[in-house]
């Protein structure tokens, strides 16, 4: 855990040498469908990441995620820290892009930490040279190695969740670069 930390503060500090000139900024929404054992649910998600743009086309920062997912049986939030890359195509005013997101995740309903793994491929429209919007589909994976477990004692009753496996997420992000 303390190596992806390290990475983060690395990147950051990368990222921020050059930060006046070429800061970049991305604010999401995040809505799609959450499958989690053999729980489906819905999913939403906000999230903001802060960088640089290191040339024209590549932008490195981190960010912060927040979300929930909702299902039938039970509904939890989590939050995540990541690092994020993204990669433009061309230079115009309309590109394809891809990004990856990686970084430690919370569950806050457990208090389980896990590994999320979120690549991307949408496209940015550039309205100003420092404003537009992007559309992304994403898959996000989080990861649970060995999985996890959750203890409730109610009512003189131990019960114990077990978490073991991987929540994977087909997600659709709308957002605004600045």
């Amino acid at each position: 855990m303390k190596r992806i930390y390290l990475i983060l503060v690395a990147l950051v500090a990368v990222a921020s040498s050059s930060f006046a000139a070429s800061y970049k900024g991305f604010v999401g929404c995040d809505f799609g469908v959450r499958k989690s054992s053999e729980v489906y649910g819905s999913a939403f998600g906000i999230s903001t990441s802060h960088g640089a743009m290191i040339d024209n086309n590549l932008f490195v920062g981190g960010g912060f995620q927040v979300g929930s997912l909702n299902s039938p049986s039970d509904s939890y939030s989590y939050s995540s820290i990541f690092i994020d890359g993204r990669y433009r195509l061309l230079d115009g005013a309309v590109s394809p892009q891809f990004g990856l997101k990686i970084g430690p995740a919370w569950n806050a309903m457990s208090d389980a930490t896990y590994l999320m793994f979120s690549p991307s491929a949408g496209v940015t429209f550039d309205v100003s040279r420092r404003f537009g919007f992007d559309i992304n589909l994403s898959y996000e994976y989080d990861g649970v190695p060995g999985g996890f477990y959750d203890h409730i004692n109610n009512s003189n009753q131990d019960y114990r969740n077990d978490y073991r496996g991987s929540v994977g997420s087909v997600m659709l992000n709308f957002g605004i670069h600045f």
